[in-house]
């Protein structure tokens, strides 16, 4: 049943993913795309529980629906291997391929996968096959 439950999310994605990147394609021939990032010089003292941000690293926040906050660090010396901010614990994501050009980013060990087109991102647990951070923009 959680096989099924996953390749439902997963087909679901793929055409959510299709649909929003022929939208950016449209978009990107009009207007460039700004990146809202900042560059993080030292490392940062954590707060209430949550674990210190890399140093010298690319942060970009994403705030998604029901409140939920999603930070991807990317490290310009290492781009297969940025880390992810996520329920106050820091994960080690790795970059994976893929043919439509949207980022996805995963972490098997802990079953996370990020997946982020122009317009959205998205994170699921597919040990669990559910989106737990949904709609999540810069």
């Amino acid at each position: 049943m959680s096989k099924y439950l996953l390749a439902v999310v997963f087909a679901t994605l793929a055409l959510s993913i299709a649909s929003v990147d022929a939208q950016a394609a449209t978009a990107e021939q009009k207007a460039p795309v700004k990146k809202s990032t900042s560059k993080i010089k030292t490392k940062a003292k954590s707060t209430k529980g949550e674990e210190a941000a890399p140093s010298g690293m690319i942060s970009t926040d994403f705030h998604c629906t029901q409140g939920k906050t999603v930070t991807i660090y990317n490290n310009p010396s290492d781009e297969q291997h940025p880390m992810m901010r996520w329920n106050k614990k820091m994960h080690k994501m790795t970059a994976v391929e893929t043919e439509s050009g949207a980022v996805r980013l995963e972490n098997t060990s802990e079953g996370l996968t990020w997946i982020s087109v122009p317009a959205k991102a998205m994170l699921l647990d597919a040990k669990k096959g559910q989106t737990i951070a949904n709609d999540c923009k810069k």
